[in-house]
């Protein structure tokens, strides 16, 4: 049997030197085309797995830009039912997409965000931001039981002591608590909290979120031994233009690879 996609992913960076780029990217933002094609045009470009963000009235751990842009595509008519109708397009030919959510949407969807109907969605993964502890393990047996892999999010440690023994697929640690799209420091301190972060998850990747902007931001998690790189803010600022977004992501994925900006 194969490995699930994630750890599939995880492992051939590995095997090629580089580390695993990820990018996030609210589901319906510019527009519904033009998401398909933004979300195209970064697989393409190098993004090995994609956070597909549900919208949420209230994404309160996201900055200006996340939060206009979900605003925008729920005005613009991309609900939660209406951003699940548009994963199963993406999720082709090998593409990763983990369901990235607010434990509030999550509660908002019930039985339609069940890690079986994701699944069979051809979701990869399931991250759940902002749930009740007690929630976790019934949500992470749920997801493994279906093929899709629970995504643990480690906020603190006390959110990692929690999630790490039943998380599947990679562990996404914040460099920071906060808001995303900051200016984020990544010095030996991130090295450090990678490492315990890995050995807590038992061998899990862990991939860095949170103030991940730049080529130079990807390096540097590559030489503190981060397995992954998250780009959210920088990646839906230059998403409404193919050709920016094309460039920018080039330019992550040398970095990625051990190429020096």
């Amino acid at each position: 049997m194969k490995p699930p996609l994630l750890s599939r992913i995880f492992a051939d960076a590995k095997k090629e030197g580089r580390i695993a780029l990820l990018g996030y990217l609210p589901a319906g933002y510019p527009g519904k085309e033009a998401f398909l094609e933004a979300a195209l045009t970064a697989f393409a470009a190098g993004i090995d797995i994609l956070e597909f963000g549900l919208p949420s009235a209230d994404p309160y751990l996201d900055g200006e830009t996340i939060r206009r842009a979900v605003a925008s595509a729920r005005a613009g008519g991309t609900g939660l039912a209406q951003a699940l109708d548009l994963a199963p397009l993406l999720c082709r030919d090998g593409r990763a997409l983990v369901a990235m959510m607010y434990a509030s949407s999550y509660a908002e969807l019930g039985a339609a965000a069940s890690p079986s109907l994701l699944s069979g969605l051809g979701f990869s993964g399931l991250l759940v931001v902002g749930g009740q502890a007690e929630g976790w393990k019934p949500l992470a047996r749920a997801s493994r039981e279906a093929g899709i892999d629970p995504i643990a999010f480690a906020a603190d440690p006390a959110s990692l002591e929690a999630q790490a023994g039943d998380a599947g697929g990679f562990v996404y640690l914040p460099s920071y608590q906060g808001k995303t799209g900051l200016k984020a420091s990544f010095g030996a301190e991130v090295g450090d909290r990678i490492t315990r972060t890995r050995l807590a998850a038992g061998g899990l990747p862990v991939a860095v979120g949170f103030g991940v902007n730049s080529p130079a931001d990807v390096s540097a998690l590559r030489d503190l031994g981060a397995d992954g790189a998250i780009v959210g803010t920088a990646l839906v600022e230059a998403a409404s233009d193919p050709g920016r977004l094309k460039a920018y992501v080039e330019a992550l994925r040398d970095a990625a690879r051990g190429g020096r900006p």
